[in-house]
């Protein structure tokens, strides 16, 4: 629009500066012609401009709303502090206002009666969840130190969200597996490079049964990366919900080795008396980081597995199944290495601290 108007600025600087250099009446008759075709032609692109432009506005908006949502809910839902809940709750109550009048507009604007009535639908639906949530802040401000008001005001924050995602058209689904994939790029490759540090820092490390471990879990780790980046590129390139579902799978099947391998090579740099250690050690905290993100995406989009049909109280289960499972291979692990008399305290701590724990 902006560069629109300059060029117009410019054709009427043109024509002032020819009328005022020649006296030739044709000469300036055929540069008003000019200019007038060139004065039509930016005002048909103004035209087919404009609403290109309030549509891109009005959509940048939803998505504001929409992100600020995501964060305002998943900060209730993982929150133990009433007083950081209730002020999240106000930011959502806003972010929401703001997704319902958009959302209002567009039923406005469109000619589709079919549409228009969805939109009203959804809004209705965003409005009433919206309402709880209030209620619910308002709860759990009167009584902060009660759970059960807590607990409450998580389930509206839930409700909440997936009433936008209804709303806006699956945003949250896609929000979430675009983040999935985000997070699955940047852990596969801190594991790539922790293996690289690993592979050669291992001839340096002083107990061969760590090294054997370490290299173990390098193979299972490297085994699972390539599938975990076809699933990435297979989802960006497609997104249907065979492959949404399969990016789930390989991060699932990509943590588990994962985990263990950020373990070993800490257990392994105590071992390890050269420069390669350090570098390894910060490999594995980089890898540690991205999986802790990695895990966070993924039980994200766990938790909104619902709006798929997939009942709460199942999510629940298969969580504290997979929780269980997880921990069971960290006993069985340590139990190896109290066999092996090769349990080390972890990095800053010491060998005191840990056993009183």
């Amino acid at each position: 629009m902006s560069a629109t108007r300059k060029v117009g600025q410019a054709v009427e600087a043109v024509l002032t500066s020819g009328n005022n250099a020649t006296p030739d009446e044709r000469l300036k008759g055929d540069l008003q012609s000019a200019a007038r075709e060139v004065s039509d032609s930016l005002t048909r692109l103004m035209d087919h401009i404009r609403p290109q432009s309030r549509a891109s506005v009005q959509e940048t908006r939803q998505e504001e709303a929409v992100d600020t949502i995501l964060v305002a809910t998943d900060k209730i839902i993982t929150s133990n502090d009433s007083t950081d809940m209730v002020r999240q709750a106000r930011i959502l109550a806003q972010a929401t206002a703001q997704l319902i009048q958009s959302i209002k507009t567009d039923a406005v604007a469109t000619n589709d009666t079919d549409l228009q009535k969805k939109l009203i639908a959804a809004a209705k639906v965003l409005a009433e969840a919206t309402s709880r949530l209030v209620e619910a802040a308002k709860a759990c401000a009167s009584n902060p130190n009660v759970p059960a008001s807590q607990d409450m005001l998580r389930q509206a924050a839930q409700d909440l969200r997936e009433a936008t995602n209804v709303a806006a058209g699956g945003t949250v689904q896609k929000k979430n597996i675009r983040r999935l994939e985000t997070a699955a790029k940047n852990a596969a490759s801190a594991a790539a490079q922790t293996i690289a540090a690993a592979q050669t820092a291992s001839p340096h490390c002083q107990n061969v049964t760590t090294r054997e471990a370490m290299s173990s879990d390098c193979r299972a780790v490297a085994n699972t990366i390539p599938e975990l980046v076809g699933a990435v590129k297979s989802s960006l390139h497609n997104g249907d919900d065979a492959n949404r579902t399969e990016l789930i799978e390989m991060t699932d099947r990509f943590l588990r080795p994962s985990h263990s391998l950020v373990n070993t090579t800490k257990n392994a740099n105590s071992f390890i008396n050269h420069s390669s250690g350090n570098y390894l050690s910060q490999c594995s905290q980089k890898l540690a980081v991205e999986l802790v993100e990695l895990r966070t995406s993924l039980d994200r989009i766990k938790a909104d597995e619902g709006l798929d049909g997939v009942t709460q109280p199942k999510k629940q289960i298969d969580a504290a199944a997979e929780k269980i499972r997880e921990g069971k291979e960290e006993i069985i692990a340590c139990k190896k290495d109290a066999a092996r008399k090769e349990l080390r305290p972890l990095p800053g701590d010491n060998v005191q601290n840990s056993i009183q724990r």
